[in-house]
């Protein structure tokens, strides 16, 4: 796996595992590489993509050609849009609509995780494990700051042992 995109889609069937072949329109939206208006069709049968480790440094890489920008200041390969794991100390949390917990993994590098509506957070000061989608979110200054999109609840492991 080297590559991964953001679809943009409001009525899908699609299950976690499907094999799909996307026909639509690029765009970018605040930094991000996208396809909106996809047309989706399943081709084949599930495969099951294990995610990729990485530390909190390493998440969202360096730019990869003139589109995947990475992350401010990143380095090593771009890894915007693929399933990831980390892990890290929960430094802060942000409920609300779409709630939010900032973790560090003693690399002074911190990474935003995004978690689905009505998640309970995890404490301050606990260790989490996390697994989503590889993403940035650009801040008020225009800095691409590493970023980590859960899928459900099940993706934050609290606290690790």
């Amino acid at each position: 796996r080297t590559h991964g995109i953001k679809l943009i889609t409001y009525r899908s069937t699609l299950k976690e595992g499907d094999i799909v072949r996307v026909v639509g329109v690029m765009t970018t939206i605040q930094g991000e590489r996208m396809i909106i208006r996809p047309e989706i069709s399943v081709t084949s049968g599930k495969r099951i993509t294990a995610p990729i480790s990485f530390t909190n440094r390493a998440l969202g890489g360096g730019p990869y050609g003139d589109y995947a920008l990475g992350v401010t200041g990143g380095t090593g390969p771009n890894n915007i849009g693929l399933l990831v794991s980390t892990t890290g100390v929960v430094k802060s949390a942000l409920s609300g609509v779409w709630p939010s917990v900032l973790i560090d993994d003693g690399s002074q590098v911190g990474v935003r995780v995004y978690l689905p509506p009505r998640s309970v957070l995890p404490r301050v000061g606990k260790m989490v494990l996390v697994t989503g989608i590889s993403s940035f979110v650009v801040d008020r200054y225009g800095k691409r700051t590493r970023a980590v999109k859960t899928r459900r609840s099940t993706d934050v492991v609290y606290p690790l042992k």
